[in-house]
């Protein structure tokens, strides 16, 4: 029999030899201000103030007369499509934004961003493309949805910045009452922002927190039921000293409690008088 050399193959360089297969698990951080957290709740019951209670915060505001607030901000004044077309600004809200988000990028003074309210920023960033393209609505563009993908990927990107650079970010909105989606008119409370962006906030935030009343007291809800959409992304946070995972906690009266409280439970150190 006749042995043929086994002659070895020379492979092109190509992008995949820059590329690095890791051999250990990811470390999740222990710390909840390196985070993505949607907070959203009753008007006034304090989200806001408790988000300023982060490290190093600082709160993009978007909801108006909001000044009265002690807390570390700058603040981005929303406007409608007759506001847009009567002022021609030169730079819109939405621009404002990613100005700022820019310059936090560059600022290492800010640790955590708070984004009051999400459902303000998406507005803006939607009456923006609209403005541009000088219509009222993406919808009347009829351009096969093109509109509403150029919205969402310039939202998406835009805060992913701020995503991938290290540093927490909370998405602020308010809570209603919505009927959940094949549950035979199960209705829950969620976040007030457009499907659109709760989609993405659903994606991209590794908890979720729904900031309310039990009876006459305040509580946070992390992992959530039938009545509250909520959502703990780690099975090693928000336990009981014992282990047991915490579904309710109350927050107390003032802002400072409600974010110990928060980081507490996130430590699995908030002690048992406080859970529900």
């Amino acid at each position: 029999m006749v042995r043929t050399k086994k002659v070895k193959r020379r492979r092109t360089k190509t992008a995949m030899d820059a590329v690095i297969i890791p051999t250990e698990k990811n470390e999740p951080p222990k710390n909840l201000t390196d985070y993505c957290i949607c907070l959203f709740g009753e008007k006034g019951i304090g989200k806001t103030s408790s988000v300023s209670e982060f490290p190093n915060s600082l709160i993009m505001m978007l909801e108006p007369k909001r000044r009265n607030l002690k807390i570390r901000q700058v603040n981005i004044q929303p406007v409608g499509m007759k506001e847009l077309n009567a002022e021609n600004p030169t730079q819109t809200p939405w621009q404002l934004c990613q100005s700022y988000v820019e310059a936090i990028l560059e600022d290492d003074s800010v640790d955590t961003v708070g984004i009051d309210t999400v459902d303000r920023l998406y507005e803006a960033c939607l009456l923006h493309h609209c403005y541009q393209k000088g219509v009222n609505h993406p919808g009347d563009m009829n351009d096969y949805g093109a509109t509403w993908h150029a919205i969402k990927d310039d939202f998406e990107t835009t805060l992913n910045k701020l995503l991938f650079a290290d540093k927490g970010l909370v998405f602020i909105s308010h809570s209603h009452l919505r009927e959940v989606e094949g549950r035979d008119g199960l209705t829950q409370w969620i976040p007030t922002c457009s499907p659109a962006c709760w989609k993405y906030i659903k994606a991209v935030c590794d908890f979720a927190v729904f900031y309310g009343y039990d009876g006459n007291k305040r509580a946070m809800t992390i992992r959530g039921n039938d009545l509250v959409w909520s959502a703990c992304g780690s099975e090693d946070h928000f336990l009981t000293k014992e282990g047991e995972p915490i579904s309710q906690f109350r927050t107390g009266n003032s802002h400072k409690t409600a974010y110990k409280n928060l980081n507490a439970a996130f430590t699995n150190k908030l002690s048992d008088d406080q859970i529900i």
